[in-house]
């Protein structure tokens, strides 16, 4: 789990990283064919196309400013800046809204999807080494990992007790934690 002064090193080549999570996202480039990465020379971040790059430098350059009008925080997209502008109002257009951060979304689907951020849930799983995932492309991505380096299938590890609930709360509220497994979602 997090913790906000703790460093967490990679043991192949010793970047060191403020979170597991990172840490986690990071061990792959070890064990797959390099591809390229674009370094932003302004600060730590890195992009995998050239046109992230391009959007990220926008930012340092502040050439796409949107500043809002009642608060001035300054959004690099119009988009951001009308989300962040119904904050001010307190009437969110979409209907569907995280009980977390108050974020909302036109499609519940997002919204669901959005959740598992919070609450840890990763209903997909791998059919070959049981690794869970938030999404199904995500899964689906990872699977075909491992045509290119074939393992033996390993057990799928045990469900995590988190679910999805609450999502009508009108304030957050810790998930309880239940015993029966989530329903696997295989592809």
């Amino acid at each position: 789990s997090y913790s906000p002064n703790k460093c967490y090193p990679c043991a192949i080549c010793g970047k060191v990283f403020n979170r597991p999570s990172k840490l986690e996202r990071h061990k792959p480039i070890h064990t797959r064919a390099p591809r390229i990465v674009y370094d932003c020379q302004q600060c730590d971040k890195s992009f995998t196309t050239q046109e992230k790059m391009s959007r990220h430098l926008n930012w340092h350059n502040k050439t796409n400013q949107h500043p809002c009008p009642d608060c001035g925080k300054i959004f690099n997209r119009p988009s951001r800046l009308e989300r962040h502008k119904r904050t001010h109002s307190k009437k969110p257009r979409e209907p569907h809204q995280c009980v977390y951060c108050m974020k909302s979304f036109c499609k519940l689907y997002k919204l669901i999807r959005h959740t598992r951020m919070h609450t840890g849930e990763k209903p997909f799983f791998c059919y070959i080494c049981g690794k869970a995932f938030t999404e199904l492309a995500h899964c689906k991505a990872h699977e075909k990992t491992h045509e290119e380096r074939p393992e033996k299938p390993q057990p799928l590890r045990p469900l995590p007790d988190v679910l999805l609930q609450g999502l009508g709360a009108a304030s957050p509220q810790p998930l309880p934690h239940r015993r029966e497994a989530l329903p696997v979602h295989r592809v």
